[in-house]
């Protein structure tokens, strides 16, 4: 529900298989092609730096405005997965509870999932 893939390298992130949008509650691409074994690494020019002719390819514009947006960083580090609901994207209860508190309000979820969520 809040899990994301933070790129490091792209070596371990599948671009159109695993969560990388920063884009709630999926965070998954909507778009599907042949290539679903590609790796995020597979469309960078050079580390730390995106090919944007390649990414504007295969992804569908809504993709392809939120891959280019996402930072990179120069240097080989692993991707990671961070909670998109906290800046530095570590989980805390208090984010959790947050999240579930506004999915509530917005109708999403009912009263009784949250909290039958937050008693398990």
């Amino acid at each position: 529900m809040g899990l994301r893939r933070r790129i490091g390298n792209g070596q371990s992130t599948l671009a159109f298989k695993d969560p990388l949008l920063p884009r709630p509650p999926s965070f998954l691409p909507i778009t599907r092609g042949l290539h679903e074994e590609m790796k995020v690494s597979d469309f960078f020019q050079q580390p730390g730096l995106w090919n944007n002719e390649l990414i504007r390819q295969p992804f569908l514009v809504p993709d392809s405005e939120l891959i280019l947006q996402i930072p990179l960083s120069p240097y080989d580090h692993s991707d990671s997965w961070c909670w998109h609901y906290t800046r530095i994207g570590y989980y805390s209860v208090r984010s959790g509870y947050n999240l579930a508190i506004s999915l509530d309000r917005s109708g999403t979820s009912t009263s009784a999932n949250v909290l039958s969520a937050w008693g398990k």
